[in-house]
């Protein structure tokens, strides 16, 4: 299970041992906050018979490992209404059999219209034993009436020390650049470092052939392509922020960004890319 902040752990195991626990929330911050895995967490310390939850249990490694019956994490980019459906149809029959349920929802601020109604409707009258969780990185674009019925809790973003302990348990890498949340997203969806993704620095030093190679891999992959400019994106605004001798790092910004603007992935994909990362070492 990736980090969450401890003091959002201890949070989530008295609002249990409290016995009051809620059947809406909506777990909300930046990737390296970990709303999806905080969400997971909080259906742990519910699960588990024990408090705080032991994560050893089968419960709990059922629970870590994304495969617990009473759980239904809906994780597409762009929740459908159909998917909404199924799982408000889960709901009430986990409801009439008397099990404890848990949905969460992934990207819920990207549901479209019809799925956000049809999740209303349950959470307007949300069935005994269910709690719903939504996690998302942008609570303003949740529907208002959405957001009224839920109980709001922010994750404080985990410090980079402990992004990269766990880092280097979960891919048995280390990773010496900026970790950026694109970063910290791709590793949660895959469980691996992305490859061919190297710092700036690293990139400065790369000879020609080695530069046009990773050009022409980047151009055969759209989504590592994605990643790789908002990676190098993050990294050269931190380092523009963190430097007295900030020209080149901006440079870097400004061309990523007209890059990520400008780019249609077409046929010239490869030269365009072979462009950018001859202007970056430069």
């Amino acid at each position: 299970m990736l980090p969450i902040s401890p003091a959002l752990a201890h949070h989530f195991e008295q609002l249990v041992a409290s016995g009051h626990l809620g059947h809406g929330y909506i777990l909300h911050g930046s990737a390296k906050g970990f709303p999806r895995e905080a969400s997971m967490y909080l259906a742990l310390a519910a699960l588990c018979a024990t408090h705080p939850p032991c994560q050893s249990c089968a419960t709990c490694r059922q629970v870590r490992a994304h495969d617990h019956p009473n759980i239904r994490v809906i994780a597409t980019d762009a929740p459908s209404v159909d998917a909404i459906r199924q799982v408000v149809r889960d709901i009430q029959l986990g409801a009439r059999a008397g099990h404890r349920l848990f949905v969460c929802i992934l990207h819920a601020d990207q549901m479209t219209p019809q799925a956000a109604n049809a999740f209303l409707k349950t959470l307007e009258e949300p069935p005994q034993g269910v709690t719903m969780v939504i996690a998302t990185p942008a609570l303003a674009q949740l529907l208002p009436t959405i957001r009224s019925r839920c109980t709001s809790i922010p994750c404080p973003s985990v410090s980079d020390t402990t992004l990269r302990a766990w880092i280097r348990d979960k891919t048995r890498e280390d990773y010496t650049g900026l970790i950026s949340h694109a970063m910290v997203t791709y590793i949660d969806k895959t469980g691996q470092l992305p490859q061919h993704i190297v710092p700036l620095d690293t990139l400065a030093r790369h000879t020609p052939s080695e530069t046009l190679a990773l050009a022409e891999t980047l151009a055969k992959d759209k989504t590592l392509a994605k990643l790789a400019m908002q990676q190098w994106l993050e990294e050269a605004v931190a380092m523009a922020t963190a430097t007295a001798t900030h020209t080149q790092h901006m440079h870097n910004a400004t061309q990523l960004l007209t890059h990520i603007q400008n780019s249609h992935y077409n046929l010239n994909t490869r030269l365009q890319l072979e462009a950018l990362l001859f202007s970056l070492q430069s």
